[in-house]
């Protein structure tokens, strides 16, 4: 049992009472006031959180053997010398000023995503009238194969027109 001092308290319709002093029963039937309760949980989530550090660290020292793919290098699919025949159109016509833009700068679709961060499969697929680049990629695109403005923007017209 806790005893409780008298005291004032204010209701939620805003009107204050006075409370007179009482025993009141503890939470836990065992007559404790549940410190030795929340002790234990804190203490157990601390050790959680310590343990959690430890195998970080742990992982982090010692490598993930499984590498991902991304770590892998490998290309996949294997990449075509020569393009196939470019659709007749806009796609195509686009796809081909792209190639000819990486050929005129002398780097391979490899040089080219080390650049830019795009894939090389993706380079290529913009080369061969598989998928349009977004504005975004088709201006990272522009400064690796040091286009022009005008040139860029006769690339970024043909893009728009695509989609």
């Amino acid at each position: 049992m806790v005893r409780v001092r008298s005291h004032l308290r204010r209701l939620r319709s805003g009107k204050v009472i006075h409370v007179r002093s009482h025993s009141r029963r503890t939470s836990s039937p065992s007559g404790s006031s549940g410190t030795a309760t929340s002790g234990l949980l804190w203490g157990g989530l601390a050790m959680m959180v310590f343990l959690g550090v430890l195998f970080g660290v742990f992982l982090a020292t010692t490598g993930n053997p499984t590498p991902v793919a991304s770590e892998t290098e490998k290309t996949a699919r294997p990449q075509p010398t020569a393009p196939a025949t470019l659709p007749p159109g806009p796609e195509g016509e686009f796809a081909g000023r792209l190639r000819e833009a990486r050929m005129n700068t002398g780097l391979s679709r490899s040089e080219i995503s080390a650049l830019t961060g795009i894939a090389e499969s993706t380079i290529d697929d913009f080369e061969r009238a598989l998928a349009v680049p977004s504005a975004e990629t088709l201006k990272a695109l522009s400064s690796a194969y040091r286009l022009s403005f005008d040139d860029w923007t006769a690339l970024e017209i043909t893009r728009s027109e695509l989609r």
